[in-house]
């Protein structure tokens, strides 16, 4: 079987998700490929009532980011202990 170069996750971040993470840090430990660890967050309303974004969501959407950068800083140097070129993937979408 020809080695990957890139190997895919994608997280939640719930119990559930750990399972694929696990094998995707072994895949591509095995294939020494690069880990790419993903997670896509909502994106922030831009209009409430016909007007600008209030305050309220934008430190609603820069809280959301900023811990979800923060746990895929985790796993990342979790995979990167086990041997692995890990690089996250911070997605916003729907």
């Amino acid at each position: 079987m020809k080695p990957f170069r890139n190997v895919m996750v994608a997280t939640d971040f719930s119990s559930a998700s750990l399972p694929a993470f696990r094998r995707a840090v072994a895949l591509a430990a095995a294939s020494r490929a690069a880990l790419w660890i993903g997670h896509v967050i909502p994106p922030a309303p831009r209009r409430v009532g016909g007007g600008a974004l209030p305050r309220m969501y934008r430190e609603m959407d820069a809280f959301i980011r900023s811990d979800a950068e923060k746990r895929l800083h985790v796993l990342t140097e979790r995979a990167r202990r086990a041997g692995v070129r890990a690089r996250p993937l911070l997605l916003s979408g729907v």
